[in-house]
């Protein structure tokens, strides 16, 4: 039994994964945090439980999450991103996260999957028919910008590519999964949760 710990700088979804992982079993209590550095600072030391943001203002990843995992050794530690890219997953995890969830899983699903590292369990956190395990986490990056509804010009400045990369990347994504354009691409990502 012990306290979790929620690091975001979104206070909405702070405030709803504090309220989630309250349910799981063996959790006391849960805290908020909108930084890495405001947990470390002032976080019970015996947490048991870390959910962490990828992505906080002013804090890299590559830096913060060892030092979270570091300061709390016997925590789990689990990244929860709007992120879709697999490198952000995978340095995650070689970072010292159990698992990686996206922001736009199920509940239930993500209930389930932190009662179960709790308990000294794995987790896969995205199945293996995953159709978006098909694309390169570029690709996903230009798509999910797609469904924000950003021009190609304002793709290529967010990702610092040019814009005849970005066409190229989208011109590969059309054909591998078959779609005729931007409208269809969009409502694919909708349709497979990239939203």
């Amino acid at each position: 039994m012990g306290e979790a710990l929620i690091i975001d700088d979104h206070k909405l979804f702070g405030a709803g994964m504090k309220t989630l992982v309250c349910d799981l079993p063996g959790i006391t209590d849960a805290h908020y945090y909108p930084t890495p550095a405001a947990a470390l600072e002032a976080a019970p030391e015996d947490a048991v439980l870390i959910v962490a943001d990828f992505y906080v203002p002013g804090y890299p990843a590559a830096d913060w999450l060892p030092r979270l995992k570091a300061h709390f050794r016997d925590a789990v530690m689990v990244v929860v991103s709007s992120s879709l890219s697999r490198a952000d997953r995978d340095l995650s995890l070689a970072l010292g996260a159990r698992a990686f969830f996206e922001k736009h899983a199920h509940p239930e699903v993500v209930l389930q999957s932190l009662t179960a590292l709790l308990t000294g369990r794995t987790v896969e956190t995205r199945s293996p028919g995953d159709p978006t395990g098909r694309l390169t986490p570029r690709q996903l990056d230009i798509l999910t910008e797609l469904v924000r509804g950003s021009s190609q010009k304002a793709i290529a400045a967010r990702l610092g590519v040019s814009p005849e990369t970005v066409k190229t990347h989208l011109s590969r994504l059309y054909r591998e999964l078959g779609l005729s354009g931007r409208e269809a691409a969009v409502q694919w990502a909708r349709e497979n949760g990239i939203a």
